[in-house]
């Protein structure tokens, strides 16, 4: 089996996440005081990512912090009221779509690959584009993942542990790495693009710039 693994923060969907997340909330009209409570909880995490020398994290690190803490906001929320922002979500999502990783995906699925979407974005947001763009297999943080989406201390499927995940969902067949394909932007996915025979670096940050362009690895800009 032959795969075409495609990142969604950064790659499919060129903008930071967590920030269309809150933008998107108060475009819908969600609760004031939700969002007040949130803006308290990351605000040391904000001033550590514009100042690094306040903290001993990696970028890694943070991104997971900033999950969790955002996670916070869907306390006591029902499962229907999370699942229609997230559909919400996703439409407005819609018309940043990087254009050229869709027209390589369907592609792949032209040429019989198995396609999956592997984000450290939550997985029920992750399932709704995954149905969208008719992904084969939608992996992503299971946060939420509790019997009534309470936070709980699911994993934050960070770049570290991508491709420990993705082997783990594929250990019962073959696959054919030489031949496979990943997409990715950030120096954290590292692991799982040199894993495959063909990785992509799309608008990549600055330490996978230098990585691909080293490596002479393909590179959408």
């Amino acid at each position: 089996m032959k795969l075409a693994v495609f990142d969604f923060n950064g790659t499919i969907f060129p903008k930071e996440t967590i920030p269309f997340l809150i933008k998107c909330w108060k475009k819908f009209n969600h609760s004031k005081y939700r969002l007040y409570k949130l803006y308290i909880i990351l605000l040391p995490l904000i001033l550590k990512y514009r100042y690094p020398f306040l903290t001993t994290k990696t970028n890694e690190e943070m991104k997971i912090q900033f999950m969790k803490r955002f996670a916070t906001m869907f306390k006591g929320m029902s499962r229907s009221e999370i699942e229609k922002y997230f559909i919400k979500v996703e439409k407005e999502a819609r018309q940043y779509y990087n254009s050229e990783v869709i027209d390589s995906l369907n592609e792949f699925k032209n040429k019989n690959y198995e396609t999956v979407l592997l984000s450290g974005a939550f997985i029920q947001l992750l399932e709704i584009v995954g149905n969208y763009l008719k992904f084969d297999k939608v992996i992503g943080s299971s946060i939420l993942r509790s019997k009534n989406l309470e936070v709980n201390e699911g994993p934050v499927l960070s770049g570290s542990i991508k491709l420990k995940i993705l082997k783990k969902n594929y250990k019962s067949v073959e696959v054919d790495w030489k031949n496979s394909h990943a997409f990715a932007d950030s120096i954290d996915d590292l692991e799982l693009l040199k894993e495959v025979g063909h990785p992509v670096a799309v608008k990549p940050d600055q330490k996978l710039l230098e990585h691909a362009q080293n490596k002479g690895w393909e590179i959408i800009h």
